[in-house]
């Protein structure tokens, strides 16, 4: 579960509250031993219930989800698509639900691996 500060972070930006406006989906992030199942709803981010079906899971491999918390991570794990593209993820559920949500997503993963917002 991320912490309240990260959702507050997230939840603060109103370039995220802007993308999620009209959000309903929920997000699971796997990397090694860590799990975060997020929902998505009415511009917010919120930790989901534990037994909620994530509409979108990744799974990243714990070597790249160290390599995307370096201020410059390396070609190959400085990106979602990238790790997937390079067999470092696994992107599984519903791709439209992804790809439209793709950019607050990419703000949600740098924010739960550095506490930084990319913007």
């Amino acid at each position: 579960m991320p912490s309240t500060e990260i959702l507050d972070a997230l939840n603060a930006d109103p370039s995220v509250q802007r993308r999620l406006r009209f959000a309903n989906c929920v997000l699971r992030i796997e990397t090694g031993d860590r799990r975060w199942l997020l929902a998505l709803r009415d511009g917010k981010v919120a930790s989901a219930a534990a037994d909620e079906t994530a509409d979108v899971t990744i799974r990243i491999a714990p070597e790249a989800w160290v390599a995307f918390q370096q201020p410059v991570p390396p070609p190959g794990c400085h990106d979602i698509y990238a790790m997937a593209e390079t067999g470092r993820a696994d992107v599984t559920g519903d791709f439209l639900t992804l790809f439209r949500y793709s950019y607050v997503l990419k703000d949600i993963l740098q924010q739960l691996a550095t506490g930084r917002m990319f913007g």
